[in-house]
């Protein structure tokens, strides 16, 4: 064995031996960006938890911005708001009415009331989930704002049903968003994941373990919100 790899050996043993993985690099994040900017958050938990750290992760980068979180807990694209009982749709329609924006931050990871349907995971499950992301999409461009669609993160796999799985495909057609609907990216699946793109509770990075996700598998810790929150501003920089 040569001398050169030693180290990165001893470095993945420890990491298995902590069970934690090795982080992907930070994103690279340009300068300022002129003007004011309104931002609105719509999305499920997930994004609740990231929309706190925001506002210091975009003034970090120069932005000027407010934001209005307007996520709600377990929402999904298929079911009707909860503790609304309104479609997506016309929920987003009144909800960016009333708070008007210049960019709108959509993230769905997936995992609500939905996942227990028989359709979950089917073809026609994700052609009808991502027609509802597009008509989002156009929604928030006919109010004047650009979409900012985020690539969500892996849940932690449970063999027990296929949630981990759909999610997986839910986020590649995230990525798709961009090419669909016009859409500017933020990619939390490399935010949350290791350097193989495997889910992890807990990710190395600046020189310390950092546990991301709470032990029901889904959930940000701080550290993983804050994480979830620099690659967004990351993702909306690229998009101004």
């Amino acid at each position: 064995m040569s001398r050169v790899r030693l180290p990165a050996l001893v470095v993945s043993v420890a990491l298995l031996l902590a069970g934690c993985g090795l982080a992907n690099p930070w994103p690279t994040v340009g300068g300022g960006v002129s003007g004011h900017h309104e931002i609105l958050v719509v999305g499920d938990s997930l994004l609740g938890q990231a929309a706190p750290y925001l506002p210091a992760a975009l003034a970090d980068s120069g932005i000027d911005a407010h934001v209005t979180d307007e996520h709600v807990g377990a929402m999904g694209l298929l079911d009707p708001v909860p503790g609304d009982g309104r479609s997506v749709s016309d929920w987003f329609e009144a909800t960016i009415s009333a708070h008007p924006a210049d960019i709108v931050i959509f993230e769905f990871v997936g995992t609500c009331s939905c996942a227990h349907s028989p359709s979950y995971g089917s073809v026609a499950f994700y052609t009808q989930w991502f027609d509802v992301a597009a008509d989002l999409a156009q929604r928030a461009h006919n109010h004047g704002a650009r979409a900012l669609w985020v690539v969500s993160p892996p849940v932690r796999p449970d063999p027990t049903n296929n949630i981990a799985d759909t999610v997986r495909g839910l986020a590649f057609r995230d990525g798709l968003m961009p090419a669909r609907s016009g859409t500017g990216t933020a990619d939390w699946w490399t935010a949350l994941t290791d350097t193989t793109g495997a889910y992890q509770d807990a990710l190395l990075y600046d020189g310390a373990i950092h546990t991301v996700r709470f032990g029901d598998g889904l959930h940000f810790t701080p550290d993983g919100a804050s994480r979830a929150a620099r690659f967004t501003v990351a993702g909306l920089r690229a998009m101004l």
